[in-house]
């Protein structure tokens, strides 16, 4: 993964094209969560949580989920 950002309840995942993330698990993260990826590896994710400690907790397992 190249940069991983927050903006609002918005993740954004932008993957360098040799990045070890999982297509499949890319689109089942989008169809259980909402979102979408660009042509260009921007993965940008919908978030649950609102509190700073829970965005952190969602965050570590969208990237467990990610890679396994």
């Amino acid at each position: 993964m190249r940069t991983l950002d927050r903006i609002g309840t918005r993740l954004i995942l932008k993957f360098y094209p040799s990045s070890p993330a999982d297509l499949k698990r890319m689109t089942g993260l989008i169809k259980k969560r909402g979102g979408s990826i660009t042509p260009q590896g921007v993965l940008t994710l919908n978030l649950a949580a609102g509190t700073d400690t829970q965005v952190s907790h969602e965050t570590i397992l969208i990237l467990k989920e990610l890679y396994g």
